[in-house]
């Protein structure tokens, strides 16, 4: 591939992403937001072709949540791509808001990816157990859906049980059959799923209720499948000074190595305002599952 340095920087580009009726079910506390791995895959077809595959990536940040209002169809975002040291390529997302009380037009960063070259990927480190020793915690998934992560139907993905230790958790995940747009990563259904794995392990372990803001790398080898099984597990990484952080290993069911992301961040991003039901809590329960 050629010298990423090569690249020169492109102005905004404006352009539609059309929305499909499911990503209504991406909703919180009454608001429909875009999901980051749908972020994620529009900015790395973006990028793909640009001397990079669009499949490692790093430094990726979620700052802004992107809002979709009831029965929108489509989004106009803006575009952003630069070259950042000869062996990377930053790409952004953004959308432009108008503010009628100023009389004035702001412009919202809402994902921001660092892209590499393939060779970034060479080196992924094997999945430890996280086995502590302890009784292992059971959650089934329709009570994830219905009392920890209340998003729609279409995101319903997580499957069987969720088994929690203080070191991690694991989960089973079914890709749905949907109409995705389609993109370099696969079926955006499966990372999100395990996002929802480690949320509850947050409202478990450390009471609150977590949410995706970035993370350090992320490499997808066998993207996904709409249709496919798979397994992940979220390994917890010590040293957050605030919310928690992991190691995400995304499985296919012949057991090899999807996607890796490592340094996922969850943090609170409602102030507090939502808190973990009281039978999730680790001191609140006694081993084996909810009460």
């Amino acid at each position: 591939m050629g010298n990423l340095s090569e690249i020169k920087p492109l102005s905004p580009v404006v352009q539609k992403i059309v929305l499909p009726a499911y990503v209504q079910d991406h909703a919180f506390e009454g608001r429909a937001l875009y999901p980051a791995v749908e972020s994620m895959q529009q900015l790395a077809a973006a990028a793909a072709g640009k001397n990079i595959s669009g499949r490692i990536m790093g430094q990726a940040a979620f700052a802004k949540f992107l809002e979709i209002a009831q029965g929108q169809d489509e989004i106009d975002a803006i575009f952003e791509l630069a070259p950042a040291d000869g062996q990377s390529l930053t790409a952004r997302l953004m959308t432009r808001q108008k503010m009628p009380a100023a009389g004035i037009t702001r412009t919202r960063e809402h994902a921001r990816l660092c892209f590499f070259p393939d060779h970034k990927a060479l080196v992924i480190p094997g999945a430890p157990a996280v086995q502590t020793g302890e009784p292992v915690f059971r959650v089934n998934a329709a009570d994830v859906y219905r009392e920890l992560v209340p998003f729609g139907p279409a995101y319903h993905n997580l499957s069987g049980d969720l088994h929690l230790e203080s070191g991690g958790v694991t989960a089973l995940i079914r890709a749905p059959q949907l109409p995705e747009p389609g993109g370099p990563l696969g079926s955006v259904f499966v990372l999100d799923a395990a996002f929802h794995a480690a949320c509850v392990w947050t409202q478990r372990y450390r009471g609150l209720v977590g949410f995706p803001v970035g993370f350090d790398f992320r490499v997808v080898m066998r993207p996904a499948v709409a249709g496919g099984r798979y397994s992940a597990r979220a390994v917890a990484r010590p040293g957050a000074a605030c919310g928690q952080d992991f190691d995400v290993w995304i499985f296919a069911a012949d057991g090899r190595v999807c996607e890796y992301v490592r340094g996922l961040h969850m943090r609170d991003v409602f102030a507090g305002r939502r808190k973990p039901p009281a039978w999730i809590c680790a001191k609140k329960q006694t081993a084996g599952g909810k009460t």
